[in-house]
């Protein structure tokens, strides 16, 4: 075997100053792939942050469209209600004029009645009352010639 020769001091030296840097750069290697690691979750969290806002924004657009849904199903529902209390409207006013027209019509049947007997009973009464003048009056026969005397008998001869 070789025989080394003894270290002088400054080699000694130079051999702790080496094993310093040695150690340095083994903690500076260390550093780095703790950094190296931080960058690599670094970029994992940030893709998951783009994830969960994509996610977000998804669930926020569907939450959107589902309450423009219901308000649309609102205002349908609020256009049927009122559809339905017009129509209800119109058919009471309907039924209300109904009555009124056959009120009325009933009214007018009475009036015709009344008066169709108020009639009945006056032609009965001018009858009457004519026959009894026809009665009292002479039968006179009157014949006109045209440029001549008008002659005048009576029928009865009285």
């Amino acid at each position: 075997m070789a025989r080394t020769k003894p270290l002088s001091e400054a080699d000694l030296a130079l051999i702790e100053a080496l094993r310093e840097d040695i150690a340095k750069l083994r903690g500076m290697r260390s550093g780095l792939e703790e950094v190296t690691g931080l960058e690599q979750q670094r970029s994992a969290l940030q893709e998951e942050i783009a994830s969960l806002q994509r996610g977000q924004a998804t669930l926020v657009e569907e939450h959107n469209r589902a309450t423009r849904e219901i308000e649309h199903q609102v205002g349908l529902q609020r256009q049927q209600q009122e559809f339905e209390v017009d129509a209800a409207r119109r058919e009471a006013l309907l039924e209300v004029r109904e009555g009124n027209l056959e009120a009325a019509t009933t009214r007018l049947e009475e009036r015709i009645t009344f008066i169709t007997e108020g009639f009945e009973s006056q032609s009965e009464f001018i009858k009457g009352t004519l026959e009894q003048v026809l009665s009292r009056l002479p039968d006179v026969n009157a014949s006109l010639h045209v440029g001549g005397p008008v002659n005048v008998t009576e029928a009865d001869g009285s």
